[in-house]
């Protein structure tokens, strides 16, 4: 079998269904809408070939694609608060090298150019920075030590 890659979003809608919680709960811990949620049940059933949402657990898990206490690898700790979509934000705020705007990050992240204002707030708030230029700083900094370690850890 090819190695899954669940995104972090696939992965915390799973994880927040693992520990017990509804699918509404596991929603609104992601802060996202019910159908999204319903349509990343759908892609993780069809990666880990389940047909269940239990069974697309047990198999994540027996391919320990479960972690829910850990942050992705280079992650500091600090970042522990920030929910999947707000690491995801931090994450695509840079490309190459120019912050994006909020329509551009929109785009990316195929949301509403107000929701990404509302999670670079929350970031802000979280993280104890003022700006989006901190915030870019940040993020490249950390996910360019994500990548060296993502690139030591497969060679």
């Amino acid at each position: 079998m090819d190695k899954i890659n669940l995104t972090r979003r696939e992965r915390g809608a799973l994880t927040n269904l693992a520990k017990g919680g509804t699918r509404p709960q596991a929603a609104d811990a992601l802060r996202i809408e019910r159908t999204t949620l319903r349509v990343h049940l759908r892609n993780i059933r069809k990666k880990l070939g389940a047909g269940t949402d239990q069974e697309a657990i047990d198999r994540a898990d027996a391919l320990g694609l479960l972690n829910p206490a850990q942050l992705p690898k280079g992650v500091p700790q600090e970042w522990a608060d920030l929910t999947p979509r707000e690491l995801e934000t931090l994450e695509n705020l840079i490309n190459g090298f120019r912050v994006l705007s909020d329509e551009e990050l929109a785009d990316a992240l195929t949301v509403e150019p107000a929701t990404v204002r509302k999670h670079l707030q929350n970031i802000y708030r979280k993280l104890d920075i003022r700006s989006r230029a901190s915030a870019a700083l940040l993020a490249s900094k950390v996910f360019a030590i994500t990548a060296a370690l993502d690139s030591a850890a497969a060679a």
